[in-house]
């Protein structure tokens, strides 16, 4: 499970990346 959670953190350190370079007018938050 060590992997998978791994993996977790890749993918959601992915995901913050890129709503960070969205432009600001979009609630990122809600996106959440």
């Amino acid at each position: 499970s060590g992997s998978i959670e791994f993996d977790k953190n890749r993918i959601g350190g992915a995901l913050n990346h890129k709503l960070k370079n969205l432009p600001s007018g979009i609630p990122v938050q809600g996106a959440l």
